[in-house]
């Protein structure tokens, strides 16, 4: 989970028409799975004589790939999202600073239904399109920035603190993934950014960051769902860049880089499903590049996750389908780019 601010939007209104027909624009196509017209009702709370299908209406006999009801949804959300900051500059090479921001993201529809929910009325269909409230981010920052040994190196740290309400996440409720308001959450963490430039020819880069996040509160609605970390949210990250360049004897330039990134353990879904979990990982990458003297002609050589590292990016358990599905980083690659200006 980024910590960063939202998207700010002073005034939100989402308005969504979604369409019972065929014909026309239509937020998605219903999987139907024919099992579950032919089981009893029973299983999901209804009466024994009558099938899921009859329970929930749906998929509807006349139109068997209309997912929400035929109408107008209309939502409004009224927000102030202030931001206010404050700097002291120490001397003319550092300079410290607080600030406070407030985040918006705003509230809408789950669009991706595969399957019906269980409607308000026994035996009707769903009243209204599923939807979620707005999600609020509320951070404070704290930090410096400087500049040492005359300019050639940068030294920047921020501590922050970022309270968010209403977090959004997505759960799987049988086959069909729901966007719901999952609770609230505190997420605290540190900072470390360096830049130096070491001597004519090397350059150094260096960034540390670490990241405490919990909930303060989750929903009703999705306690038994939602696992005690935070999704997509490593405690631990850093990267190392270094680079070399130097001058050839025909005045052409010869620059070699490379760039080592970690991050520590992160689960790539609410339920915090260890068969998908993101392990900890480290990534090298590499470049070699050769620009001519008029720096028109660039030609660069080379490669990501040379140590081929494979993790799972992104996942989510199906509970109902009896699977747990997952999606690897990408393999070792290599690449060339010729670069020409004019």
């Amino acid at each position: 989970m980024d910590r960063g601010v939202r998207a700010n939007d002073n005034i939100a209104h989402n308005r969504m028409h979604t369409i019972g027909t065929h014909d026309g624009i239509r937020t998605g196509r219903a999987a139907v799975l024919e099992t579950q017209g032919d089981a009893s009702a029973s299983l999901i709370g209804g009466p024994a004589d009558q099938s899921c299908q009859q329970f929930l209406n749906f998929p509807n006999p006349n139109n068997p790939e209309q997912l929400y009801p035929v109408g107008l949804n209309h939502l409004n959300f009224n927000v102030f999202t202030p931001t206010a900051g404050l700097q002291y500059h120490i001397n003319s090479d550092v300079m410290a600073y607080v600030s406070y921001s407030k985040g918006f993201k705003t509230g809408g529809w789950t669009t991706r239904l595969q399957n019906p929910l269980a409607p308000a009325t026994p035996g009707g269909p769903l009243p209204t399109a599923p939807t979620f409230d707005p999600e609020t981010n509320k951070s404070y920052e704290l930090g410096v920035k400087s500049e040492w040994l005359d300019h050639r190196l940068i030294a920047n740290a921020a501590a922050f603190f970022s309270k968010y309400d209403g977090i959004q996440l997505n759960y799987q409720v049988s086959t069909t993934p729901i966007t719901q308001n999952a609770g609230n959450a505190d997420i605290k963490g540190l900072e470390l950014e360096i830049q130096s430039r070491m001597g004519r020819y090397f350059s150094l880069n260096a960034n540390l960051g670490y990241i405490d996040a919990y909930y303060t509160s989750i929903a009703p609605q999705a306690q038994a769902t939602t696992g005690s970390s935070l999704p997509k949210t490593s405690k631990w990250k850093y990267a190392i860049s270094p680079e070399l360049h130097f001058s050839l004897p025909n005045s052409a330039t010869l620059r070699l880089a490379a760039d080592y990134t970690y991050s520590s353990k992160a689960y790539n879904d609410v339920q915090n499903t260890e068969e998908i979990a993101r392990k900890a990982a480290g990534v090298v990458s590499a470049t070699i590049s050769l620009i001519a003297p008029n720096d028109k002609v660039s030609l660069t050589i080379g490669g990501t996750n040379l140590s081929n590292e494979r993790y799972i990016t992104t996942g989510q358990p199906q509970a109902a389908g009896g699977v747990v599905y997952g999606t690897f980083s990408a393999p070792r690659e290599w690449y060339a780019t010729l670069s020409l200006k004019y």
